[in-house]
């Protein structure tokens, strides 16, 4: 809701390219924000976010590669993050869909 909203301001304000950076370098901001946060909500919500964001990538729908998210996940420690000793039942199970998309998109080794 706030990103479509903060894109319509920007479409009257900015070109289209410095938009899409604006609200990819939002959203990742938000997804760490929200996954520090001690609320399960706002956690979950990051997980989707995060999920949208590697669907698009790979689509090449955002102006990051999915390469570049790749090592954005792996430098902000992510699955640090999601996946610790005080992480919470219902996190793990909703963040399935993320996990496969970030295992899928992973180069073979």
């Amino acid at each position: 809701m706030v990103n479509n909203s903060l894109t319509e301001f920007l479409k009257r304000i900015k070109p289209s390219s410095e938009r899409k950076y604006i609200c990819e370098e939002l959203q990742l901001n938000l997804t760490i924000r929200f996954l520090q946060s001690d609320f399960l909500d706002r956690k979950l919500y990051a997980i989707s976010m995060l999920t949208t964001l590697l669907k698009q990538s790979k689509h090449r729908v955002l102006r990051r590669s999915q390469e570049e998210l790749l090592a954005w996940v792996k430098e902000k420690a992510i699955l640090s993050l999601l996946y610790n000793e005080k992480a919470h039942s219902e996190l793990i199970s909703r963040s399935s869909d993320f996990l496969q998309l970030y295992l899928l998109s992973q180069p073979n080794s």
